[in-house]
């Protein structure tokens, strides 16, 4: 099985938990992101991983001829609902349905982790981008600089130990340059960007995370109650007085050409 059709059926699950409440929080990277790769009127885009399509609907809106690629055909289907004069495929990341030099800009935020094989997909990003186009990529930053540290630290602490050593982690700095650069890119920008990521109440902070691919896996391992204990104790010392959650989370976005 491939790595889409893994990933499909994971981020797939809760589709409308995604797009209301996960999804967003990420919404300053995908300015950057934007930004970087020069979105202008009339720029083809292709947006590698595009979930829901909320980065999707923003290029958009700044003139963008937008295409999205997705694992989840659930998302993908919202993302249609978003943004009707987009163009948006059920596909592998790692197997891109388009011809060679096909667009001006590719965006792949926080989706190449999740290939099975990273250095692949960022190849392909490499084929269908024209020549002088500008790929950005935005990605986790190093936990030391995320508040969510603990959450994730939660999750694996409960889960059984993994069958195999997993891969090197791309938010290590080192490690997404090195995809990048093996995939024949050149960096020609990068920066930090954070990220608050809010949660009005215990309810929208648990259903904005189970409904990330990951925690859909650990549920199925441990069950849904134990996972939503783990993460709502873990998340404790970020509940406010009025019953809700901050948490700033900082990103990395590399621009490339």
């Amino acid at each position: 099985m491939g790595s889409s059709q893994v990933q499909g059926a994971l981020w797939g699950t809760h589709p409308e938990d995604w797009a209301t409440f996960a999804e967003p929080t990420t919404s300053a990277l995908w300015d950057a992101l934007i930004a970087g790769v020069g979105v202008s009127d009339g720029v083809t885009l292709l947006d590698m991983g595009c979930g829901a399509g909320g980065l999707a609907t923003k290029a958009a809106q700044k003139g963008a001829k937008v295409t999205g690629i997705d694992a989840a055909e659930t998302l993908i289907e919202i993302a249609k609902g978003k943004l009707p004069r987009g163009e948006f495929h059920v596909g592998d990341i790692e197997n891109l349905p388009f011809e060679n030099d096909t667009f001006d800009a590719v965006i792949a935020c926080n989706s190449i982790q999740f290939a099975e094989d990273r250095v692949a997909a960022a190849k392909e990003a490499k084929r269908v981008l024209r020549p002088g186009g500008r790929f950005g990529i935005g990605m986790w930053c190093e936990p030391e600089k995320c508040e969510f540290a603990p959450i994730f630290k939660a999750v694996q602490e409960i889960m059984p130990p993994p069958p195999r050593s997993p891969e090197p982690s791309l938010s290590e700095r080192a490690n997404l340059l090195d995809v990048i650069n093996r995939a024949g890119f050149n960096v020609l920008d990068e920066k930090e960007v954070d990220c608050l990521f809010h949660f009005g109440d215990d309810d929208q902070f648990w259903r904005g995370l189970r409904a990330a691919g990951m925690m859909v896996a650990a549920a199925r391992t441990v069950g849904e109650e134990k996972l939503r204990e783990a993460l709502l104790s873990a998340a404790r010392p970020h509940k406010d007085s009025d019953g809700g959650y901050r948490f700033v989370n900082w990103f990395r976005c590399v621009i490339a050409d």
